[in-house]
């Protein structure tokens, strides 16, 4: 057999990326929208990388629904969060039974984020509901 001819450490020193999901819920009601009352942290790029992609966000009603809204906001990292809105999700009303499945929605969002910034949900209403985040920590180079 013969040695490979390739220094990997040197020849493919590429962006890295590692899985990164959050997973939380939120039952709380919470009608604001400038970032205050109850809001609870879904996802957090990792510290240490050089930023996230967050690829989608899975919201399933964890019962049946009355009208209201989902909303996902965004903080920068240290101290207390400080939320900013950045999207919105109509709720509809859904009868959870042994025959119909509860609520479930999935919000493509497909954007870089910096490292430690975290991502939050609230619900208008005071009903529970399960988030799921899907998105990967990436690193250039790799050390």
């Amino acid at each position: 057999m013969q040695p490979s001819c390739f220094n990997l450490g040197s020849c493919c020193n590429f962006k890295q990326e590692t899985a990164n999901v959050g997973v939380a819920t939120a039952s709380v009601a919470n009608t604001n929208l400038n970032g205050t009352g109850a809001i609870v942290p879904i996802y957090q790029a990792g510290a240490g990388m050089s930023g996230s992609f967050v690829k989608c966000i899975t919201v399933k009603a964890l019962q049946s629904t009355n009208p209201g809204m989902i909303r996902l906001f965004i903080s920068p990292p240290g101290g207390s969060p400080q939320y900013i809105l950045f999207q919105e999700k109509m709720v509809v009303e859904t009868t959870q039974s042994s025959f119909d499945a509860s609520m479930k929605f999935q919000l493509e969002q497909n954007f870089n984020i910096p490292a430690g910034y975290i991502i939050g949900a609230s619900t208008q209403i005071g009903q529970p509901f399960a988030f799921t985040v899907e998105g990967w920590d990436w690193t250039y180079p790799i050390s």
